[in-house]
């Protein structure tokens, strides 16, 4: 909201302009403070009445009765915009201003070299790996005829047809033809008799 000319506020802002102040404190009660080149200074003799607050909370489209803390903006009288950080201070009204420039600063002014802007920028050379793009209503190139070139897949046995002849093998290990019979040890007896008739 354009705030009207005459206020007490309007005048702070105006010398807070003046001296290129970076921030404006504001204080119910309290005298206003403004930041220049990161030092704090006292703007103006009188301080800040509660009816000038509150009027300024209102210009900021706050209300003072029930609005504990508010982030808006405010247009001074001479068109200066600023962003406000409306709160409370023991109870009391309070307000931050921050001026919002609006001048676009050019590069000599920022130290910096023209040709950031007025070199030309040239695209990267496209790579010869890379296809040229078809021109504008020709036909797209046809795939590649079929060589006729097969590949050879590996035998791989299937787990079933492994677990099939790992079982076959064992029941014919386990077979009654395939099991090999033992020699019968000779009794002592038999060994007696052996003996003896070797001796005759």
């Amino acid at each position: 909201m354009v705030a009207p000319m005459g206020s007490m506020i309007e005048a702070l802002i105006k010398a807070a302009t003046e001296h290129r102040a970076s921030d404006l404190f504001l204080g119910e009660g309290r005298l206003a403070r403004m930041k220049v080149s990161g030092q704090l200074m006292v703007a103006g003799d009188d301080p800040i009445d509660l009816e000038e607050m509150t009027a300024f909370w209102k210009r900021c489209g706050a209300d003072p009765e029930y609005d504990g803390d508010r982030d808006t903006s405010y247009v001074a009288h001479n068109g200066i915009r600023f962003r406000v950080n409306l709160h409370r201070h023991l109870g009391q009204l309070g307000a931050v201003l921050r001026q919002i420039n609006t001048d676009i600063p050019d590069l000599n002014s920022l130290g910096l070299p023209a040709e950031l802007l007025t070199g030309r920028v040239t695209a990267p050379p496209a790579s010869s790996s890379s296809p040229a793009p078809p021109a504008p209503g020709s036909r797209p190139p046809s795939p590649p005829a079929w060589s006729g070139s097969t590949t050879t897949t590996p035998n791989i046995s299937s787990p079933s047809r492994t677990r099939s002849n790992t079982c076959s093998n064992r029941n014919r290990a386990c077979s009654p033809s395939a099991r090999s019979t033992p020699t019968p040890t000779p009794s002592r007896a038999a060994c007696a008799a052996r003996y003896a008739r070797r001796r005759t």
